[in-house]
């Protein structure tokens, strides 16, 4: 998609996500599990937002968030897991996805936000591990998720923007990069 439309777009998908009826705002993140659930609820929200703003895209969320939180504590046992997957439907044959990573150590967690360029014929490299791209990560240590830019993903992103809208931009991503309109 060239940069005016996505431009164009994201302005849509920025109203569109305002409008919604905001839950009351929660209170800072005081523990990795209410980080988790509030990182999973923008994405979810995202996800719903693209799909309500940009005609012939479609993101593919076929993650189960109740069952996600009823086994969160479940999951956080485990050092790294996939907290939710987007799989997008481009037209033309793309298919990217953005998997959202959870790394759990013994003493910090993040969430990786991962771009695969197509899910259907998955790239794998060497040795046959597929090939993705970290676009940037959540740090969850802190009172509330912190948004880390790899130094390979600092010109993808606006400067200082809170970790809410860096994760909506690594949502647009996808679509900037393997989208293309029909003309009209």
């Amino acid at each position: 998609m060239d940069h005016d439309r996505y431009q164009d777009w994201r302005r849509r998908l920025e109203a569109w996500l305002a409008e919604q009826s905001p839950a009351p705002a929660p209170p800072p993140a005081r523990d990795v599990k209410s980080a988790l659930l509030a990182v999973l609820d923008q994405a979810h929200q995202v996800a719903r937002g693209i799909n309500a703003t940009l005609p012939g895209v479609e993101v593919q969320d076929l993650n189960n968030y109740d069952f996600v939180a009823f086994r969160l504590d479940d999951l956080l046992r485990f050092e790294e897991f996939s907290l939710a997957e987007y799989s997008f439907v481009l037209g033309r044959g793309q298919r990217p996805g953005i998997r959202l990573l959870v790394q759990h150590g013994d003493t910090a967690a993040r969430v990786a936000v991962v771009l695969f360029e197509d899910v259907v014929q998955w790239r794998v490299d060497d040795q046959g591990r597929k090939i993705s791209v970290e676009l940037m990560s959540l740090d969850l240590s802190g009172p509330r998720p912190e948004a880390v830019l790899p130094e390979s993903a600092r010109d993808l992103f606006p400067a200082g923007a809170d970790w809410r809208r860096q994760l909506t931009e690594a949502f647009g991503l996808p679509v900037l990069r393997y989208h293309q309109p029909e003309a009209s």
